[in-house]
């Protein structure tokens, strides 16, 4: 910790004394940023791409599975009264429930919009919401079929912005460094003579280097005094 703080002591120092030297550095690292934001962006446009599809993929899938709304919508207390199993040769077996509810006294009856991989429990209590003018138009409120196209939309919407955060981060860095070259060339118009950005960043670390070593020899000094000879 003693070698860090004696290090930033340093280069605080000679940062404010040291304009082509501050410059320079601000110019070097502005640069580096830059084409590490670049070649980090052109790996994103293809995760952005994959992204992109992958999300809007979601979306419509979102939207195939969300359910009608009905302009006289009705909720009605429902069970599952049967189910149908559906034969499959590899898999196994899926099942698909049949809800049954009442409207006005009558029962109808309404298959899931999805299968399921073990039978449903007869007699479970489900939401059905219908139309009440034709109480045969309806859907499962509740459970996975209620809210699965939620799911779709919140999951395709997150990939996509996922996918553009990665390229955002990439384009902050490029912004960064542009900011820092223009910081630096700022700092370098001050100075009257120059002996190049190289040599002028290096001249910086040497300096600096320089006093962390005085720093660390003058505490060593402080630390362990010389004893008088008796």
């Amino acid at each position: 910790m003693k070698r860090i703080r004696h290090f930033l002591t340093a280069l605080r120092v000679h940062w404010a004394d040291d304009a082509a030297g501050r410059g320079a550095a601000k110019v070097l690292v502005g640069v580096l940023l830059i084409v590490a934001g670049v070649f980090s962006a052109l790996g994103e446009v293809s995760g952005l791409a994959v992204g992109a599809l992958v999300g809007g993929l979601l979306l419509y899938i979102g939207s195939q599975l969300e359910p009608p709304d009905y302009e006289d919508e009705l909720i009605v207390k429902g069970e599952v009264a049967d189910f149908v199993e559906l034969q499959r040769a590899r898999s196994g077996p899926r099942f698909r429930p049949i809800y049954a509810y009442e409207v006005n006294g009558k029962r109808y009856t309404q298959p899931a919009s999805i299968r399921t991989i073990r039978p449903p429990a007869k007699g479970s209590p489900v939401r059905i919401a219908c139309s009440a003018s034709n109480p045969q138009e309806a859907h499962r409120d509740d459970g996975l079929e209620g809210y699965l196209h939620l799911a779709a939309y919140g999951v395709g919407a997150l990939t996509i912005v996922i996918s553009l955060v990665g390229l955002l981060m990439s384009l902050a860095l490029i912004l960064a460094g542009a900011l820092l070259i223009r910081a630096g060339q700022a700092d370098r118009s001050e100075i009257e003579s120059s002996l190049g950005l190289f040599a002028d960043a290096k001249r910086l670390f040497y300096s600096v280097s320089e006093r962390v070593v005085q720093v660390r020899q003058r505490a060593i000094k402080q630390a362990d005094p010389p004893r008088s000879e008796d």
